[in-house]
């Protein structure tokens, strides 16, 4: 719960008033279908958001979400239930980018010093400008996706975004930038953070 509701209500609400999205898919664990979908149905009406089933890993998650949609939509937008921080600008810019592109997704600038070590021992200082933190959502061409996830599953690839699995395909992502804001909760701490930064912006 974050602010007195369901974490993934605080996105979802920015998706079902979006102009450009025709369809919704929340995709949970399987035990948690049916409870999810009452509270998504209480909320925002019956057959406004499509609930189902995920997989072990996010990557057959999402898969399941596109295979339930792709042949009805040109565009995919993804994004993470647990990034509460939604901006409704991240959705339009992403999806008018991707006219251009074959996806784009919203990132941060890496701010701090960059290590790559192994072993405990760096073994090199990274361009830190030349870094950027991904971030969600992920907007994409529906041939291009369909084509990545079909290399990912021949190669036995799997990664942790989908971005990453559109570069192997040969894909070109470009990126729109993100905020400090848009974190994902994923411990104790980060709720704590969110809870502040929805107080925050109800102060505002």
């Amino acid at each position: 719960m974050l602010g007195g509701e369901p974490l993934f209500f605080h996105s979802l609400r920015h998706f079902l008033a979006s102009p450009l999205v025709e369809r919704t898919v929340l995709v949970v664990p399987a035990d948690a279908v049916e409870c999810s979908a009452e509270l998504v149905n209480s909320d925002f009406g019956t057959g406004e958001v499509e609930v189902i089933a995920g997989g072990a890993e996010r990557q057959e998650s999402v898969s399941y979400a596109f295979a339930a949609m792709r042949d009805s939509v040109d565009v995919v937008v993804i994004h993470d239930a647990a990034r509460p921080f939604l901006e409704p600008s991240w959705i339009e810019k992403t999806v008018e980018a991707v006219r251009n592109y074959d996806g784009v997704i919203v990132a941060l600038r890496a701010t701090d010093t960059l290590k790559s070590s192994r072993n405990g021992v760096i073994d090199t200082t990274l361009d830190r400008s030349l870094i950027w933190q991904a971030q969600t959502p992920q907007t994409f061409k529906v041939e291009i996706l369909e084509v990545a996830f079909e290399k990912a599953k021949r190669d036995g690839v799997t990664s942790t975004d989908e971005a990453q699995l559109v570069e192997n395909a040969g894909g070109k992502v470009a990126i729109v930038e993100g905020s400090t804001f848009n974190l994902k909760v994923t411990t104790k701490r980060d709720l704590v953070l969110a809870e502040a930064i929805l107080s925050m912006e109800a102060d505002d």
